[in-house]
């Protein structure tokens, strides 16, 4: 055993009394410092009961005992907790503590006597409550009867012995749990400390304590030495009374090689259920806490010390990774010694109904110095208190609720959660685990763990079965407070001062939908972080919620990097992005122009990006006309879904439409001001919606009409996300929604449309689009540009965006003037007698690109066909070619120097006063 027990090589009995009376004082609970000399002063001088946790309690002459409230407050009073403040009084002798704890006990035993079942309140004969009240009372004898102040001691005598008798009796007896186990503990203090009796008398006490203690420790651990209550402050607890009492046996001579073997094997689970922060994940009752001063204490082991020390002291564990899957833990670190490693836990235990929560198969992630994916912790034990419920439902653990409905804490099915495979890996372990606990459902958890140098990576595959089509599954991830999480449509990112520390995306079978509660009380509490017992801090958690009877989710987390999410820093200050409630809710933008009259409003959609990398297009094209803009951002599955669905479900759509409209409500403007852009992707979707919406004008860049063709080979991600399938139906399901959309409408808002007839859009997808509409009898307005790749369409459609955007606000007179109809204004389409645009109301828009030859160039000058225009060419700033006003809107140059080139475009109305547009730089080689 440790150095700092007592000498377990004593064997003799018969003259060691003195030690072990000495040695049971020393385990009985009891303070000191400057804290406990003012809490008994204040008790004194007004009256207080000095209480951390709930702050100065009026004892008003006894009347404090009498009060029902909060269970952890009762306990705290009925069990003389307190008297463990007062210890340096006692110990000095001061009389007046004496007379002061003789009379609160004296006024206690006169309320509620010694009969359990007669006893006005219902924590005076609470089972380990009681246990606490002998052994606070055994703490007062013990250093009132050392004194000399002559004070009569029988009627504190009496009150320790009756206690001791209602201790033990079997039918008060808590059974083999840790109450259980303080009851006997606290005989074991009686039948050492309570020398006013025989010891043929306290030998009674003794032998039975020894007997339920035994019996308590070789049967409330697993077989790989954990506490079966579920908790690792509890089995820290239950290690500290442990290796009390085999220091006990020892001094009595008695050697235990059955607790002694329990005690190596807890040592091992103790040392790696701490974070690398030293403390222990809030599991089941558990609170996080500083170990370091158990280090040298709590076990004989090196390994366990360098665990709580960081390193500082003790020897490095051999393993980084502990399996123990009969116990129902799988627990992984990236490296000790390292408070900003990454840890990782899955639990799968229901070994016992004490200090059980609802938390089966649930996933705790500590990194970079602090808890990541983290669980709500313990509130308290008064479950009348809504924040009590929670903190043991599932809602406040990261695993699956069944139809909105948490499983009890506690039921009849422990034997269905377990894990049925754990492996280790040599950066970490495969396993899985299961449950039968829901009602009507089975879950099944798959998790992959591989930590490497630069970034840690953790796979959570969840599959779960159900009755019934209509099941409502939510999988929810509890953060720490201090994160900001940013949601996206199939996942999140996680920020600490600015700077990510953890993302998570999911991939699943049906569609779903991500929203993020913090600090929520209806319509259910959802949302908080229980730091202390009684204390509660808003917390993020991420809810992942989807109907279906059977579903798959696979849900990928990185830590430190190989995240699944570019960080574009989009997460502060005017590029914040806002959260649109909705099902589900999307993300966006909202650039706002102000003025005294309301400006139009130009909807953005955005083109395909890389994976994980979602953003806005064209904001610097459109930041200052004035109008006001939406950047809708489509971060759907992993590389966007057109605006449109998820598993053939069309809720996005719906979420986009209702959000267009509330902000076209809150701006207080007509639909006939109400613009869509887009190009490439954002193409498609600004034609799906414009049209859907009825607004005023759609201005896109060759978009892709037929999308399931256009996803079939390089984008089969897309395709499936969207559809649920890979294949010809989904491809042709996707293909006909903005052909059918056409036919379907009889009128559609004015279409802009500009693509190079050198992009393979042109052909495959703008013509069969365009001939569509205008069979449907709608006019499209076509801009084909010559020579350009579907690649350059971008700088291209910026200057075609901006005209024709300023265009369509000048027609309507914004931003100050009167807002036409969308008839007077001529946006509408599909009828012979809409008015043309008039020449002023546009600027033209223009393209300058490398011709056939590396060392040509080609410009072309389109829109406001009545304007005159002359240019400059400038290679860097030497204007090499002038022409003069004019008809032309074509022009080439031949056999240009090297260089960087760009135009200056000069446009008016003949006679009248000239504007100016320039191009885009050029490369000629």
């Amino acid at each position: 055993m440790n150095s700092t027990n007592p000498d377990t090589t004593t064997s003799s009995t018969h003259d060691s009394d003195v030690d072990l009376a000495s040695y049971s004082y020393r385990a009985l609970p009891q303070r000191r410092g400057t804290d406990s000399s003012e809490a008994f002063e204040a008790f004194l001088s007004g009256g207080s009961i000095r209480a951390p946790r709930f702050g100065d309690i009026d004892y008003d002459d006894g009347a404090a005992w009498q009060a029902v409230g909060d269970r952890t407050h009762d306990r705290f009073l009925h069990g003389f907790l307190f008297l463990a403040d007062w210890t340096e009084a006692l110990e000095e002798g001061d009389e007046r503590a004496g007379v002061a704890v003789l009379d609160l006990i004296d006024r206690w035993v006169g309320q509620n006597g010694f009969d359990p079942a007669a006893s006005p309140h219902p924590l005076a004969y609470h089972d380990e409550t009681t246990a606490q009240r002998l052994m606070h009372w055994l703490l007062v004898e013990r250093n009132l009867s050392r004194s000399d102040n002559g004070l009569d001691l029988s009627v504190l005598r009496a009150a320790i012995d009756s206690t001791a008798s209602v201790l033990l009796q079997d039918d008060f007896h808590a059974g083999w749990n840790n109450h259980g186990m303080f009851q006997d503990l606290a005989l074991r203090h009686y039948s050492e400390l309570a020398r006013w009796n025989e010891e043929s008398h306290l030998a009674e006490f003794r032998a039975t304590a020894l007997e339920r203690l035994h019996g308590y420790f070789s049967t409330c651990f697993t077989v790989d030495g954990v506490h079966v209550e579920n908790s690792p402050t509890y089995h820290q607890m239950i290690c500290r009374f442990l290796t009390e009492h085999v220091a006990y046996l020892h001094l009595r001579g008695v050697t235990d090689s059955q607790l002694d073997d329990i005690l190596e094997k807890a040592s091992v689970y103790a040392t790696h259920v701490v974070t690398p922060a030293g403390t222990h994940p809030l599991l089941s009752d558990s609170v996080s806490r500083s170990l370091l001063a158990t280090a040298g204490k709590l076990f004989d082991s090196s390994n366990y010390d360098f665990a709580v020390t960081q390193g500082r002291k003790g020897t490095v564990p051999k393993d980084v990774t502990l399996l123990l899957p009969e116990s129902g833990y799988a627990i992984h670190r990236s490296r000790w010694a390292d408070r900003e490693a990454t840890w990782v836990m899955l639990t799968a235990a229901y070994n016992s109904n004490y200090h059980k929560h609802s938390d089966d198969l649930s996933l705790v992630v500590h990194g970079s110095g602090q808890p990541l994916v983290s669980e709500a912790g313990p509130y308290g034990y008064n479950y009348s208190d809504p924040m009590t419920v929670y903190g043991f439902s599932q809602f406040a653990h990261n695993n699956i609720v069944l139809d909105r409905k948490s499983v009890r804490r506690v039921d009849d099915y422990a034997d269905t959660v377990r894990f049925t495979h754990a492996e280790k890996t040599a950066d970490g372990f495969d396993v899985t685990a299961e449950t039968g606990r829901l009602a009507g459902g089975t879950h099944r958890r798959e998790v992959s763990v591989a930590t490497g140098e630069q970034a840690d990576v953790i796979r959570v595959v969840d599959t779960v079965e159900g009755e019934r089509d209509d099941h409502t599954w939510e999988m929810f991830w509890n953060l720490a407070p201090n994160l900001l999480v940013v949601p996206h449509g199939q996942g999140f990112e996680a920020f600490r001062h600015g700077v990510k520390v953890l993302d998570a995306s999911f991939e699943a079978d049906v569609p779903t939908q991500v929203s993020v509660h913090r600090g929520e009380t209806k319509p259910r509490v959802l949302g908080w972080a229980f730091p202390e017992f009684g204390e509660a801090e808003p917390a993020s958690v991420v809810r992942v919620s989807f109907k279906a009877r059977c579903a798959r989710v696979a849900s990928r987390f990185a830590v430190r990097g190989d995240f699944n999410y570019a960080d574009l820093a989009l997460v502060e200050g005017k590029n914040q992005w806002r959260r649109a409630g909705g099902e589900p809710q999307l993300n966006y933008l909202l650039d706002l122009q102000e003025g005294p009259s309301p400006a139009p409003l130009v909807v953005v959609f955005s083109a395909i990006s890389p994976l994980g990398r979602f953003t806005y297009n064209y904001r610097s094209s459109l930041q200052d006309l004035p109008v006001n803009v939406l950047y809708i951002l489509d971060d759907f599955g992993d590389q966007g879904c057109y605006y449109l669905s998820d598993h053939g479900s069309r809720a996005i759509a719906h979420s986009v439409q209702a959000l267009i409209g509330k902000v076209v409500d809150d701006l207080q403007i007509g639909r006939e001001h109400v613009y869509f852009a887009g190009s490439s992707k954002g193409g498609a979707a600004a034609l799906y919606h414009g049209i859907e919406f009825a607004g005023g004008g759609i201005v896109v860049g060759a978009p892709q009409t037929r999308i399931g063709s256009f996803l079939e080979k390089p984008h089969p991600n897309v395709l499936k996300f969207m559809t649920g399938g890979t294949g010809q139906v989904a491809v042709a399901e996707l293909d006909a929604i903005l052909f059918e959309q056409v036919q379907r409408h009889s009128t559609i808002p004015r279409v802009d449309l500009l693509v190079g007839d050198a992009d393979h859009h042109y052909r495959n997808h703008v013509l069969p689009w365009v001939r569509q509409a205008e069979e449907a009898g709608h006019t499209i307005g076509l801009e084909v540009v010559p020579g350009t790749p579907h690649s350059d369409v971008g700088p291209v459609f910026k200057n075609f965006l901006r005209s024709k955007i300023t265009a369509l606000a000048a027609r309507v007179g914004a931003p100050h003037g009167s807002t036409p109809s969308a008839a007077a204004s001529g946006l509408a389409s599909g009828t012979s007698s809409l008015p043309q645009a008039q020449p002023s109301d546009a600027a033209p828009w223009i393209n300058l690109s490398v011709g056939a030859g590396s060392s040509t160039l080609r410009l072309r000058v389109s829109g406001a066909e009545e304007l005159q225009v002359s240019l400059k060419l400038y290679r860097a700033n030497e204007v090499v070619d002038t022409i003069e006003y004019g008809d032309r809107r074509d022009f080439s140059w031949e056999s240009l120097q090297a260089g960087r080139y760009r135009a200056r475009v000069y446009y008016r109305e003949r006679g009248g006063e000239a504007q100016a547009v320039t191009s885009s730089w050029c490369e000629v080689a």
